[in-house]
């Protein structure tokens, strides 16, 4: 093959490697966007994301009206508010306990037990 044909194959494959590289580079960028955004969507209260999808489905497996959607929307909003309340004190109560166990515990103890519950009490 002459010199001529293989300068050319070259510059097509580098040309071809380059749309290739540049395509990679956007689907790249254009996902993580993507991602990014779906993921600041779905950030917030783990019971309110519930509440919404439970009363997405209600509404549309069940097909509510307008006001049966506006009541039913009213007694997940007072129960979620229940929930979280629970929620607070069963914390409240975990960090209660821990406190009194770590008064029984001598020094290396308290250290052994705050690892072992670090896992625990680091959660969202």
């Amino acid at each position: 093959m002459s010199e001529l044909r293989l300068s050319a194959y070259r510059e097509k494959a580098l040309g071809i490697l380059a749309i290739v590289f540049v395509a990679g580079l956007a689907t790249g960028v254009l996902g993580t966007r993507a991602y990014d955004r779906h993921m600041d969507a779905t950030k917030g209260d783990p019971l309110q994301q519930q509440a919404s999808v439970a009363m997405d489905r209600l509404t549309h497996d069940l097909d509510l009206n307008d006001e049966q959607a506006e009541r039913v929307q009213a007694i997940l909003d007072h129960y979620i508010m229940f929930e979280a309340d629970l929620l607070s004190q069963v914390r409240s109560l975990q960090q209660q306990g821990r406190k009194e166990i770590l008064e029984v515990l001598d020094a290396e103890q308290r250290s052994k037990f705050e690892t072992m519950v670090r896992p625990v009490s680091t959660g969202p």
